[in-house]
């Protein structure tokens, strides 16, 4: 007779609008609404040694949260063993659809922890993520969601989770990863010379996501676009502003104003990052002004990289394409 391993993924930062229909993902059912919420927790985790384990604090979290819930039924005989594996699988998951949710709107959306219940076996355990997101502003804030924008959120997931979750179905990663329980981390266990600029890029944006310090979240947003539109050493400042400025706009106009805000921000970049003051105060006073126009330009830059010319981006050399958009 088969076990039952249950899965919440309970979900910080997120408000959803009552459900016109019912919300999956990997397998995984989106619970939402303070009624629903509860009355799935009384079907399915109404136990006392559940609650005692887990404490009063992650009960109440659970409880007032939207989640993600599996029930995976295993045998007996392996149930305990492959519980740990699973709980780091779906929660990679569920990370790379919250970040799937900044391509609809800047949040910071996250899950900090998983918990995990095999009632037969009275085995409860707690996977912890230690990353905490911010939006653009460096603060925590509710941002609520409609059906639509989960739903385009899953079209932008199942274009970027295969990016980015290239080699974790290889034999020899997954060995490792299940040997130290995932504690060196998924990155360090693949090729990185593997990675294609859009997911490299993206380690860049998940770093900005999770950093508070303004000026560092502006940087990365620099190494994300050095990621996707450089090809050599030189006249990086130059190219890559003109670059990004083709690709945006074919408004003469426009190219100019993103062309002027990709070198403002650039130049705030290499001045932290070199450890050098920002000269003017007024350089400094205007990092959140620029730094939210960047985060506003990336959502449309970076989606449309995803969902438009993944296969172009992907390709080692891009010389002609960068000399098409730039004289097109």
């Amino acid at each position: 007779m088969g076990m039952m391993l249950k899965l919440v993924f309970s979900i910080e930062g997120m408000k959803v609008e009552k459900l016109s229909r019912p919300f999956a993902y990997t397998k995984m059912i989106l619970v939402n609404g303070l009624e629903e919420i509860q009355q799935t927790l009384l079907q399915y985790f109404a136990e006392k040694n559940a609650w005692e384990f887990f404490g009063q604090n992650s009960v109440f979290q659970m409880g007032t949260s939207p989640f993600f819930y599996i029930g995976i039924n295993a045998s007996p005989s392996n149930i305990e063993e492959i519980a740990p594996f699973l709980g780091k699988v779906f929660f990679t998951d569920v990370e790379i659809f919250l970040d799937s949710l900044w391509f609809i709107k800047d949040n910071a959306c996250c899950t900090l922890n998983a918990y995990s219940f095999i009632s037969e076996k009275n085995n409860f355990r707690v996977i912890n993520n230690h990353r905490v997101v911010s939006n653009c502003s460096g603060r925590f804030e509710l941002v609520e969601f409609s059906n639509d924008e989960l739903e385009r959120a899953l079209e932008i997931d199942k274009k970027l989770s295969p990016i980015i979750r290239f080699g974790m179905d290889d034999p020899v990663v997954l060995e490792r990863l299940i040997a130290t329980n995932f504690r060196e981390g998924v990155e360090n266990n693949r090729n990185y010379n593997e990675g294609n600029r859009i997911f490299r890029a993206y380690y860049f944006l998940k770093a900005a996501r999770n950093s508070y310090f303004l000026i560092m979240k502006l940087s990365l947003y620099m190494n994300m676009y050095e990621c996707l539109f450089t090809t050599d050493a030189s006249e990086i400042i130059h190219k890559m502003s003109e670059r990004v400025a083709c690709y945006y706009t074919q408004d003469k106009a426009q190219r100019l104003e993103v062309f002027k805000l990709i070198k403002s921000a650039y130049t705030i970049r290499s001045r932290y990052f070199h450890g050098k003051d920002l000269g003017k105060d007024k350089i400094l006073k205007s990092v959140p002004t620029v730094l939210k126009q960047i985060d506003d330009l990336t959502r449309i830059v970076f989606t449309k990289v995803v969902m438009e010319d993944e296969e172009i981006f992907s390709a080692k050399d891009m010389e002609q394409f960068f000399e098409k958009i730039i004289f097109s």
